[in-house]
Formats: structure tokens, C-alpha cells, sequence
């Protein structure tokens, strides 16, 4: 009788500690899913301002290369 007892019992806590393990690794994934989500936005926010920066930059030496090919054939002064 009191094996059965003892079976049950350690069933129920082998039982108890497998729910509480899968509860935590629930959390754990939930967790790791945010922060991912998290790292991807900020990944597409870089992104589109590394994006925008070179256009600026891009836009910005077309200027310098106008300027400096006006320049150029004006030849000397």
C-alpha cells in the first residue's frame, strides 16, 4: 500500500514539476519572441535611416561634383 502511495505521489510531483518547467519555458519563449521582434524593428528603423543618410550624402556630392565640373570649365581665370 504504501508503495502505490509513494508511486502516486512522486507521479504527482514528477507531474507538477513538468507543468512548472513547461510554464517557465512558455515565459522564456514569449520572452525571447519580444525581443526579437523588439531587435528586427530596430534593425528596420536603422535601415531606412542608413537608407535616407546615404541619399542625403549621395544627393549632397552630385551638388559638389556640379560645382567642381562649373568650375572646371571655366577654366582659368
Amino acid at each position: 500500500m504504501n508503495r502505490i502511495r509513494r508511486a502516486r505521489r512522486d507521479k504527482e510531483e514528477g507531474e507538477a514539476k513538468f507543468k512548472h518547467f513547461q510554464d517557465r519555458l512558455r515565459m522564456y519563449r514569449k520572452r525571447v519572441e519580444k525581443h526579437l521582434a523588439s531587435v528586427a524593428l530596430l534593425a528596420a528603423n536603422f535601415q531606412a535611416k542608413h537608407k535616407k543618410a546615404q541619399a542625403a550624402r549621395d544627393e549632397e556630392l552630385t551638388k559638389l561634383k556640379k560645382v567642381i565640373e562649373k568650375f572646371e570649365s571655366k577654366g582659368p581665370c
